[in-house]
């Protein structure tokens, strides 16, 4: 059986982890506000290590100073990237929004004005009517003079 050659119980393997604590940003919420997002991340990036130090052991070579920059300054780039585009797209969202706002209320003007323009028409075409089949007027002999 292919089951029971596997332990029952998880296996704990001795090691560093892919990523380290300090790297991992978790949310509370998936669906943050932007301006909480953005608070967040900029209080992450207060937070984090502003250059490696030559005593710190994790940073003993020049390599890993290197790439710690170097993924610092990719990350920054990538956020500042990420950053101006969302707010790029909320502007063009928030324009968008009022535009719509706006037609939306010159298309409620229009509705009530053909409304209007509707009831005075029928209006219009009884009195027509009205007049058309009444004989206020005598009949009127113009061969006989």
């Amino acid at each position: 059986n292919i089951m029971s050659d596997y332990p029952k119980s998880p296996v704990v393997i001795d090691g560093e982890a892919i990523e380290s604590d300090d790297e991992i940003v978790s949310f509370s919420n998936a669906y943050l506000p932007i301006q909480t997002a953005t608070e967040l991340t900029e209080s992450y990036m207060a937070s984090s290590h502003s250059s490696p130090s030559r005593s710190d052991p994790q940073f003993s070579s020049i390599l890993h100073r290197k790439l710690y920059e170097r993924n610092e300054q990719l990350w920054r780039h990538i956020y500042n990237f990420v950053q101006s585009t969302v707010v790029s797209a909320s502007k063009q969202i928030i324009a968008a929004d009022q535009q719509l706002l706006k037609s939306q209320i010159i298309l409620q003007s229009v509705a009530t004005a053909v409304t209007k323009m509707n009831t005075t028409s029928t209006q219009v075409l009884e009195r027509v009517r009205d007049i058309a089949t009444s004989n206020f007027l005598p009949p009127i002999n113009t061969r006989s003079l």
